[in-house]
């Protein structure tokens, strides 16, 4: 069973900016990790990849533990809504509690503090 179904920020969540073909699976997604989001995936590094196709109705969750891959689909009537963000490397740092808004189909915002 994996830990990935409490999300907590001892976890590092990136969201891949490219669209993604959901058809894909663990090998696929891997593939795009280090292709679009120049990262790795890794055993026990605790980090969360997370994946919309085009239309923005499909969402997968990548997460490789030590004994083995766990991958999460949602699939929603409603498009989930998405931050403007500037992307690194062509992937977003999200925040636990900002993946469990996007799962929720919550509003996503960012705000800017004020100097």
């Amino acid at each position: 069973m994996s830990a990935l179904l409490v999300l907590t920020d001892t976890y590092k969540f990136y969201f891949c900016c490219s669209e993604v073909d959901m058809r894909k699976s663990f090998d696929g997604l891997c593939g795009v990790v280090e292709k679009y989001m120049s990262r790795r995936v890794e055993k026990n590094q605790k980090e969360v990849f997370i994946f919309l196709n085009k239309n923005r109705t499909h969402l997968k969750l990548l997460l490789h533990e030590n004994d083995g891959f766990t991958l999460l689909y949602r699939r929603q009537r409603d498009r989930f809504t998405l931050p403007e963000m500037t992307a690194e490397k062509g992937s977003i740092k999200l925040t636990a509690v900002e993946v469990l808004s996007l799962l929720n189909g919550l509003m996503l915002h960012h705000t800017q503090k004020r100097v």
